[in-house]
């Protein structure tokens, strides 16, 4: 005889797109986060694509919000995306 089905387990927090794993973590809004949103992104680009980009590829509602706050014209690169949300230019650190 079977017992009642076993409840399946809980999400993880890190599996949550606002988790603390990952992209998905708003500990803070950096050049970095904003590039690894963007990551994928074809230039120029609408902002609401970018935001529906940044949604797919993980980032958290910190991200996503500010995303929402670019103007509705296209944007050239992510430089120009890092200037009007940060107000300075996004230099991060490459791997040679």
């Amino acid at each position: 005889m079977r017992g009642p089905p076993t409840p399946a387990p809980a999400p993880s927090p890190a599996d949550r797109p606002d988790g603390p794993a990952g992209l998905g973590h708003d500990l803070e809004l950096t050049a970095e986060t904003l590039f690894c949103a963007l990551a994928g992104a074809a230039y120029p680009a609408w902002p609401a694509d970018l935001t529906a980009l940044a949604r797919r590829n993980g980032a958290g509602l910190t991200v996503i919000q500010v995303l929402e706050t670019l103007p509705d014209a296209p944007v050239l690169g992510p430089n120009q995306v890092c200037v009007a949300l940060l107000h300075r230019h996004g230099h991060t650190q490459r791997n040679p």
